[in-house]
């Protein structure tokens, strides 16, 4: 594409009502995105009606330093570290705005974030962590260990 050659473009709506003007190589790194770029709806306005216009601009952000051919590696993960250390409702959001969106790289990123969160930790400290509140009687809290015991086990049987 000449650089007097127009970009094509999308417009997201975020629930809020913001609108953001992406570049299709941004865009097309929303997965559910690029199937309106394939059906030529581009330059419409495309209503994202579960995400606030706060989360959908640190997943623009996200997606454009990743559409970036000239990011090296070591940056690309430097970036990719200081993203996630956001407050764990912004997290959350984030997360589900990528599932929403089917951004699988932002999905895995935040997945594994999460998981590093409560990897070690015991229930209470999962709860404390995420302000939780404690329902379960200890009887349920055993059972639920033991189910997750079997799983891991499970998934690792053959390793």
């Amino acid at each position: 594409m000449s650089s007097t050659e127009a970009k094509k473009m999308v417009v997201l709506k975020s629930f809020d009502g913001v609108t953001f003007e992406v570049e299709e190589s941004v865009a097309v790194q929303f997965e559910s995105i690029r199937h309106m770029f394939e059906d030529n709806l581009a330059g419409s306005v495309i209503p994202l009606s579960n995400i606030k216009s706060e989360i959908l601009s640190k997943v623009i952000d996200y997606c454009k330093r990743h559409a970036d051919d000239t990011t090296d590696e070591e940056d690309l993960k430097a970036f990719d570290a200081d993203f996630v250390k956001v407050e764990h409702g912004t997290l959350f959001d984030i997360i589900r705005a990528a599932n929403y969106l089917n951004i699988k790289s932002l999905l895995d990123l935040t997945c594994q974030t999460v998981a590093d969160m409560i990897k070690g930790k015991t229930p209470a400290e999962i709860r404390e962590l995420f302000n939780i509140s404690d329902e379960f009687t200890p009887e349920e809290e055993e059972e639920a260990s033991i189910i997750t015991r079997f799983i891991y086990m499970d998934r690792y049987a053959d390793c």
